[in-house]
């Protein structure tokens, strides 16, 4: 199974740097990253992707369980667009 401890035991090993380390440096990342995503609304890594956030208008829905129509409020979500070069590598 492929998680974070996963992720950093491997950084780990392909850097020399300690677990602890990784792992607050991956934090800091995504500390990182919410903060921008938050204040711009969009946040571009080249050659990966970008990861951006849109508001979902409000709408009707159906509860799985009952049938029963419901209403589903509006929200704002993230989204993330993978690069042309990322899609390139799962392509060829």
């Amino acid at each position: 199974m492929n998680n974070k401890k996963n992720l950093f035991e491997e950084i780990s090993k392909n850097t020399g740097l300690a677990k602890k380390d990784v792992e607050e440096i991956f934090n800091l990342i995504f500390i990182n990253v919410e903060k921008k995503l938050k204040s711009s609304e969009e946040f571009s890594i080249p050659q990966f992707g970008k990861f951006k956030i849109i508001q979902r208008k409000a709408r009707q829905g159906r509860n799985p369980r009952t049938g029963e129509m419901i209403k589903i409020a509006s929200q704002k979500v993230i989204v993330f667009r993978p690069s042309k070069t990322l899609k390139e590598k799962f392509n060829n």
